[in-house]
């Protein structure tokens, strides 16, 4: 498994300072603030994960998925279900790491996550890209960037033709499974006519 397009700050001092700061406010927060613990989960497992500290990472993700489900709060789920992919695919628990990745394809089927639908399909090519699965991969990154020209963002559209270009170069290896299952969980339709989605 080759990594592909991860992005890690392990010297960034300025976050290592960050990542210390939330541990501390984590420490010290009262109980009587559980929006505020949801969110500093949230931001360690993050920071966690750029700092490459992958196993602190984890039980800050696991639990601020819980959390997020417990309190149903579908936005801060997609997005630690997200982080939580990432994380499992770093520490090579690759069955896991794609249950999470489908799971929060299935969440943007609803209505209020569409708009962040090119996130996920980006996210779950990289991982495919890892896994040698290039031609789902293709696809995922083919719709990430047709969602992202709807919505008219340079950084966005630039990250998705940079990961189709290098998947690309990197050889088409045909797998039907994971056609499958991209096709089952995919099929939705985002009208041109709707306007820029935003994050």
């Amino acid at each position: 498994m080759k990594p592909f397009l991860r992005k890690q700050e392990p010297n960034n001092s300025e976050l290592k300072a960050q990542y210390q700061a939330h541990a501390k406010e984590l420490q010290d927060l009262p109980e009587d603030a559980p929006q505020r613990f949801l969110e500093l989960l949230c931001l360690l497992g993050s920071e966690a994960m750029r700092l490459n500290l992958l196993d602190d990472a984890k039980p800050y993700l696991e639990n601020a998925l819980n959390l997020s489900r417990q309190s149903h709060q579908i936005q801060a789920e997609l997005s630690v279900r997200l982080l939580l992919a990432q994380c499992l695919q770093y520490l090579e628990e690759i069955e896991s790491a794609d249950e999470q990745f489908q799971k929060a394809l299935k969440m943007t089927l609803e209505p209020s996550l569409i708009e962040r639908r090119d996130t996920v399909l980006h996210g779950w090519g990289q991982f495919l890209a890892e896994q040698g699965k290039y031609d789902v991969a293709q696809t995922c990154f083919r719709e990430a960037l047709k969602l992202r020209t709807i919505k008219a963002d340079p950084s966005l559209i630039l990250e998705s033709e940079d990961a189709l270009e290098l998947v690309g170069s990197l050889g088409i290896v045909n797998d039907e499974g994971y056609a499958v299952i991209y096709t089952e969980i995919s099929h939705i339709e985002v009208p041109e006519s709707a306007g820029p989605i935003l994050d």
